[in-house]
């Protein structure tokens, strides 16, 4: 299933990147008081709201804290991989979506869209057709590589070599079933450079 993102974004749900207390507590398994002593005393990298009582801990925090502590992290130890694709062809679009239940695949036929939609979703995967314009293609993942750091494919009816800001280039027609196992390769790499 892809979720179309064209100038309805209201659809699109951020993924929870920055947790209460209460959602520490409910992860971790203690009281919200424990997770708030946790925060003021600095074993969990965590912020106070201005003027305010409340505490916030970004996602990266609590993963770290709770793998620091041998404890279980539950609903953050799998994520679907998050994949945003722009410019493609519908049909190409849904067999990729396809290829894997684990995706969860977004569409936007713009660069504009994109940008929007890659601020909301926060994708690992970017795969860029480039009938959106091969210069835009190549500006637009320079600058979404570049503010997320995220794998991006291209896909092209051009012939050429694979141009600086992308991880790979497909030529159209192209299998889904390759470029599927390509997209898994390239984000599993990344994420071994990234420990």
């Amino acid at each position: 299933m892809i979720t179309k993102v064209a100038h309805k974004f209201d659809h699109i749900r951020k993924p929870q990147e920055v947790f209460t207390t209460g959602d520490v507590a409910r992860i971790a398994g203690v009281a919200a008081r424990t997770a708030s002593k946790w925060i003021d005393s600095g074993q969990l990298q965590g912020y106070r709201i201005p003027r305010s009582r409340d505490r916030r801990v970004p996602r990266d925090s609590l993963v770290k804290f709770l793998q620091a502590n041998d404890m279980p992290l539950g609903e953050l130890a799998h994520r679907a991989l998050r994949v945003l694709l722009i410019g493609v062809d519908g049909q190409l679009a849904e067999q990729i979506a396809q290829r894997d239940p684990e995706w969860e695949c977004h569409s936007a036929q713009d660069a504009i869209a994109a940008a929007f939609a890659a601020g909301m979703i926060q994708p690992d995967v970017l795969v860029i057709d480039f009938v959106i314009h091969r210069e835009r293609a190549m500006r637009l993942a320079e600058q979404l590589k570049a503010t997320c750091g995220r794998v991006v494919v291209g896909v092209t009816s051009e012939p050429g070599p694979c141009p600086a800001g992308f991880d790979d280039l497909f030529h159209l027609p192209c299998d889904p079933e390759l470029l599927a196992a390509r997209i898994w390769s390239l984000t599993e790499r990344r994420q071994r450079e990234a420990t």
